[in-house]
């Protein structure tokens, strides 16, 4: 019976892991099912027809390649329905100079799947004959079973590529954590050893410091990619001007692409472009182009910077133009993904995740823009065009914040922090700057040290043990001797509802470790400020 057959037929499409294994069941069955002469499988290739499989009692056109409205497939994708041709000389569809080298005299062709067809599969007879309606339902039924198993091979694949992706990712944030790890236990043991040489301690402080601030930028870019593809970074946007803001970005990163050797050329727009954003994270986003073409520039190399209005979309536009390596065209549609990079080689040269590019694209997008790579491939450099909304009204222009200096009025602080070493280098550099300093590595033992210190500053972790930093805050809220403190939290929980939980428990300031130095010291000011 047929229908057992079609039945059967779907169970063993659905064991098919490849397409080969689809496409060899889809055939074999559509011709015996149809009693057709051949059976060919058609795949959509952008604009075109590729008849990929055949099956038949003489060759028909494996292999070729026709445009979609010259031929009976790709109307019958076009129009997603089949089709039966009792004669195909005498149907104007058909290009008959390609049929008359054919056994071909009727046919009949299904869509694999009606909405957005990927594909069709068509039967042939090499006598002129009328397709049944019963013919014509049977081999739409294994068109639209071709196209579930096809469904599941090309999940199975994009599966298989996350898994392997994830694999390559742990990899290589094995690689990039093991590589600052290296120098600080050298320059540790160096401290060691060489009696405090004052030579020796400096390049000991300078190594480290290096290496820990590329730490801090790896688990700032993991942290980003996560908050992104969550919706969970909230922007504070103010009207800024992006000449300007591209000065700045260009002095900050000015020691780096010295160090990369880039010669750096700029074109300003002659009239401010006011747009509307969040500085930090615009700063970021330029400063990840910047840092993208010294790692990929090998050498000395020319790094173009273009401002300029679009007038007529009202935008700003920004492009970041270098002469480095370039981008393969197979890997251009990806270079926005997160964990994609050029360099995909054992050495690991560039260094980095790959994150650079996603976090920029994430920021630019929540920005209301669009962020493109252009490249003429490997080795011809590559390009960044950055489009912004311009804002309608310029704005006066906002004053330049003076940077913010350390208050050394000596206070009494409290550190509640389990990690023992984080919280001793801490309390050192505090009493460095002059202040009282008491330590406690619990919750509880927290809320016992505030009670007979009676600090005017608590600094307190999250995730601590037998009482969390949430309940010390609130329990701290409730003592007279520690009511007023000002409670600062310090936590590797750098969410924003992390945030605004840290205030509801009673903070006044949430600070995400590696702490800025800066930005500690005002938080044990007098009156510091609400981060």
């Amino acid at each position: 019976m047929p229908h057992q057959e079609l039945i059967r037929v779907v169970q063993r499409l659905s064991f098919c892991r490849d397409l080969p294994a689809v496409f060899s069941v889809l055939q074999n069955s559509a011709r015996k099912l149809t009693k057709a002469d051949g059976v060919t499988i058609v795949l959509r290739d952008g604009d075109f027809c590729h008849y990929a499989q055949e099956d038949a009692i003489s060759p028909l056109w494996k292999g070729r390649r026709f445009p979609l409205e010259k031929c009976i497939s790709g109307w019958c994708m076009l129009n997603r329905e089949p089709v039966a041709i009792p004669d195909v000389f005498a149907d104007a569809r058909i290009p008959h100079d390609v049929y008359r080298a054919t056994f071909v005299k009727s046919m009949a062709m299904a869509p694999i799947r009606t909405e957005n067809p990927l594909g069709a599969v068509g039967a042939y007879w090499g006598d002129t004959c009328h397709v049944t309606p019963e013919q014509l339902d049977m081999l739409q039924a294994l068109a639209n079973a071709a196209a579930v198993a096809i469904a599941n091979v090309q999940l199975i694949d994009s599966l298989q590529e996350a898994n392997r992706r994830k694999d390559d990712f742990l990899a290589m944030l094995a690689h990039e954590l093991r590589n600052p790890l290296a120098p600080l236990k050298n320059s540790l043991h160096l401290l060691s050893i060489s009696n405090c040489d004052p030579a020796v301690v400096e390049q000991s402080r300078l190594i480290m410091t290096r290496q820990v601030d590329h730490m801090s930028r790896l688990v700032d870019d993991l942290l980003d990619v996560s908050r992104l593809t969550r919706g969970k970074v909230s922007l504070h946007e103010g009207k800024l001007e992006l000449n300007q803001l591209v000065r700045q970005t260009l002095e900050d990163r000015a020691s780096a692409l010295a160090a990369g050797r880039l010669q750096l050329t700029t074109d300003y727009s002659p009239q401010p472009l006011w747009i509307s954003g969040d500085s930090t994270r615009l700063t970021q986003v330029i400063a990840n182009l910047l840092d993208n073409a010294v790692k990929f520039s090998d050498g000395a190399g020319q790094l173009h910077i273009c401002l300029a209005s679009d007038e007529t979309n009202r935008q700003a536009v920004l492009r970041v133009r270098d002469s480095g390596i370039g981008i393969a065209e197979e890997l251009l549609p990806h270079v926005f993904e997160s964990f994609s990079q050029a360099d995909r080689s054992l050495d690991r040269t560039r260094g980095g995740l790959g994150l650079g590019l996603a976090v920029a694209h994430g920021l630019v997008t929540l920005h209301r823009g669009t962020i493109t790579a252009h490249s003429e491939g490997q080795g011809r450099g590559a390009e960044f065009v950055i489009r912004l909304p311009l804002l309608q009204v310029a704005p006066m222009a906002a004053k330049t914040p003076s940077e913010p200096k350390a208050q050394q009025r000596r206070q009494r602080v409290l550190i509640v922090e389990d990690n023992q070493d984080s919280a001793n280098t801490l309390r050192m550099l505090l009493e460095l700057y002059g202040h009282e300093v008491r330590l406690a590595y619990d919750g509880k033992e927290g809320v016992t040290a505030a009670q007979q210190f009676q600090p005017a500053v608590v600094l307190c972790d999250i995730g601590l043990p037998l009482m969390d930093g949430f309940e010390v805050a609130r329990t701290l809220r409730t003592m007279p001797e520690a009511k007023s403190a000002r409670l600062v939290a310090v936590t590797g929980y750098g969410r924003e509802e992390d945030r605004q939980r840290a205030f509801a428990a009673g903070f006044d300031a949430h600070l995400t470790k590696p702490v800025d130095m800066t930005q500690l010291l005002l938080q044990i000011e007098p009156a510091g400020n609400k981060l």
